[in-house]
């Protein structure tokens, strides 16, 4: 499939700077129904947080929720670009096994995120699509 990965990714992407503390952040997935924040720096994403990871490197650690989101999120993250194809982001979280990809305009600036939801529902769509192919001597079903 050649569909650019840029036909998928949200651009509402919530992000905070590293000095956020933990209890602003895991506010922010809350009223923003989101489960990761990226942490950015002049519009370039360096590192990610996820609700996982506020669970098992601050609850689990009994860690202060007031310490900046820097201490816990992961740094040294992937991303996509814009022009990546959908086959290539879903190659890189198969081998890395993560669910969420920020995507990077060609300034390496932030522009997105795309997830494994995202991608199921555009490779369930093409799956849709596909379907809707009459078979050689059969009448085309009315949905």
């Amino acid at each position: 499939m050649t569909v650019k990965i840029v036909k998928r990714m949200r651009d509402e992407t919530i992000t905070t700077s590293p000095q956020t503390s933990v209890r602003d952040v895991a506010k922010m997935m809350k009223d923003y129904s989101v489960g990761c924040v990226i942490v950015t720096q002049m519009d370039t994403p360096i590192g990610i947080v996820t609700d996982r990871d506020i669970v098992l490197r601050v609850v689990a650690e009994g860690k202060s929720y007031d310490i900046p989101v820097e201490e816990i999120m992961t740094k040294d993250i992937l991303v996509a670009s814009e022009n990546d194809q959908i086959r290539d982001v879903i190659k890189i979280m198969r081998e890395k096994s993560i669910r969420r990809l920020p995507v990077i305009d060609d300034n390496g600036n932030l522009s997105g995120i795309v997830t494994f939801d995202d991608i199921f529902v555009e490779l369930a769509d093409e799956i849709f699509n596909l379907s809707r192919i009459p078979r050689a001597g059969m009448p085309p079903k009315t949905y």
